[in-house]
């Protein structure tokens, strides 16, 4: 049986490991530490995250596999998209956004599908590493311990 410590100091090394790979910045940490009175707070956040970046991302590929694409309407999807990755930190998929956005206003569908792709990709990695990340949080708090704020 693991003790808290040791969850603690995986949780942090696990952190600490998606700092160094770029899929976050430490605007994550701003919201681990507005979390720390409400202990579901990251959690109930990333729900809705996973839930509205699913159906945006829906929307852009559905928007972009038009004949005629609507760049203004793939506009509206996108730019909420990147304000939600801006500030939940997720550097990588923010990136992306950024290259994307350059696409859909110069009006270039084959850079626009290149940047979707790469969106569904970055998106999808750093989904699967929040949700590790509070599966660790889960197990420390479940073994009665708090989640270390990384700095």
């Amino acid at each position: 049986m693991e003790t808290v410590n040791q969850l603690q100091q995986q949780y942090v090394d696990f952190l600490s490991s998606l700092y160094s790979e770029g899929l976050l910045e430490k605007q994550f940490q701003n919201i681990q530490i507005l979390a720390e009175d409400e202990p579901q707070f990251v959690s109930k956040l990333l729900a809705l995250y996973f839930e509205d970046s699913e159906r945006r991302l829906h929307n852009l590929a559905t928007a972009l596999d038009q004949t005629d694409v609507d760049y203004d309407k793939v506009r509206d999807f996108a730019v909420p998209l990147y304000d939600c990755n801006i500030n939940l930190g997720t550097q990588r998929v923010n990136n992306v956004c950024v290259t994307f956005r350059s696409c859909y206003k110069s009006k270039n569908l084959e850079g626009c599908l290149r940047c979707m792709q790469q969106l569904k990709d970055e998106y999808y990695l750093v989904k699967s590493k929040l949700q590790t990340l509070l599966m660790l949080e889960q197990r420390i708090v479940a073994a009665g311990g708090s989640t270390p704020i990384v700095e």
